[in-house]
């Protein structure tokens, strides 16, 4: 005896998949816009970051120095400071090469080893600002006939010899391009022992004159004690050093942009033939098929 008859409808395997090419697709279309965002945002940090490098401006403090004296020496420690302005879309820093430079004073037009120099580490933070201070130690001898008669004078001149390493770090999509530069510095400036003054300083990079010292020293045009002008000028960057930290950015920027604007445009095609692709049909099925399913007793 028959008491029912059941019906079953089986979903047509055609449906099921335009579905999955469906969901395929949109998840494709997710991953190209991605890749497309990420393409424009390396752009605008392209940008950003030309040119690589704006010269740094710094103004030059009056210096200040302390001035004891015993029965065999004189010391005299001299505080040189410059106030600089970072423009740049990343931190700068600049900090002694090694522990310690040397000094030197004029005496009877020769110069004469007389102490070290030091500098405080310093870093400047994208568009912002920091102190490059220089401390200069000499102890100077009264037995030393020339030294006698320049402390006698009132005014020393003064002569640093350093080594100072400039450190650029361009930091972006959390990936850091650091570059150093090392620069061997004479610089010269006066010092009037009465008023413990400290006058302006002219530096003289070796690499300008073909690394030549006592060619520097010779050059060097100390502005006297007395001159109140004030002293504003660039920091440029070496065009070597320039021409490097430009490749090493034209290069991380380019691979990103190409590899990701490729990747968004494989992709996107990707999901457009996926959304036209054609479901072949099952053979003996077609969407309004149905089964019965009969349970007799």
């Amino acid at each position: 005896v028959l008491l029912g008859v059941r019906y079953q409808a089986i979903r047509p395997p055609q449906m099921a998949l335009r579905g999955r090419n469906a969901m395929c697709s949109m998840l494709l279309l997710a991953l190209s816009a991605l890749l497309f965002a990420f393409c424009a945002y390396t752009v605008t940090q392209l940008v950003q970051y030309t040119p690589v490098y704006r010269p740094v401006v710094c103004t030059q403090r009056r210096g200040y120095s302390d001035v004891s004296s015993d029965a065999m020496w004189t010391n005299i420690t001299a505080h040189v400071q410059k106030d600089c302005l970072n423009p740049n879309n990343y931190a700068l820093g600049a900090r002694a090469d090694h522990e310690d430079g040397e000094v030197f004073v004029r005496a009877d037009g020769a110069l004469k080893l007389a102490g070290v120099s030091r500098q405080r580490p310093m870093v400047m933070a994208e568009h912002g600002g920091g102190t490059v201070e220089t401390t200069v130690l000499m102890s100077l001898p009264w037995g030393d006939a020339s030294i006698q008669t320049l402390l006698q004078q009132g005014v020393v001149q003064v002569v640093t010899d350093d080594v100072i390493r400039s450190e650029t770090s361009l930091l972006t999509l959390k990936r850091s391009l650091t570059t150093c530069n090392v620069k061997r510095m004479v610089c010269g400036f006066e010092i009037e022992l009465a008023s413990k003054s400290v006058g302006y300083r002219h530096c003289v990079p070796l690499a300008v004159i073909g690394g030549d010292w006592s060619q520097a020293v010779a050059s060097l045009r100390i502005p006297p004690v007395s001159d109140n002008k004030t002293r504003t000028g660039p920091v440029r960057m070496s065009k070597e050093r320039y021409a490097k930290m430009s490749r090493k950015k034209n290069t991380l920027f380019g691979i990103l942009i190409t590899v990701s604007g490729a990747l968004a445009i494989s992709t996107l095609m990707c999901a457009r033939s996926m959304l036209k692709r054609p479901v072949a049909e099952k053979s003996g099925s077609t969407t309004n098929d149905v089964a019965l399913s009969k349970v007799a007793v």
